[in-house]
């Protein structure tokens, strides 16, 4: 997980959210859909799993393209959503950047962050 910072931001905002939702769900609907959301969130956290211990590009773009997938219906009622449905659109989306760029965000903060901080080191 280490070497993967970014990754384990998207893995635990995707646990955050998707127990906040589901809360939410049950508190308004009932325990109709909850399987259906344990289900979800347990193919997740899988997926993440699996990736942590080993890359995957077919993994990565499965998470990348349903996080997509869910996110496409949502932007053109965009301004007719309510507050709760504009957050999962922008959960979505954030997600999808997370995971797809990965590589890219880690290399551009967190690397050189860390680079930074071992020329600190050295220079000491």
């Amino acid at each position: 997980m280490k070497q993967k910072p970014t990754l384990t931001i998207a893995f635990l905002l995707t646990i955050i959210f998707e127990l906040i939702l589901m809360i939410m769900v049950y508190q308004k609907i009932g325990a109709d859909r909850l399987p259906t959301q344990i289900i979800r969130l347990v193919v997740q956290v899988t997926l993440f799993l699996i990736l942590f211990e080993k890359p995957s590009k077919i993994l990565l773009y499965i998470l990348t393209f349903y996080h997509v997938l869910v996110a496409l219906p949502l932007i053109p009622k965009f301004l007719n959503l309510d507050v709760t449905g504009q957050l999962v659109l922008g959960y979505h989306v954030l997600l999808t950047v997370l995971i797809f760029f990965h590589v890219n965000i880690d290399q551009q903060f967190f690397l050189q962050y860390k680079n930074r901080n071992s020329n600190l080191r050295t220079k000491n």
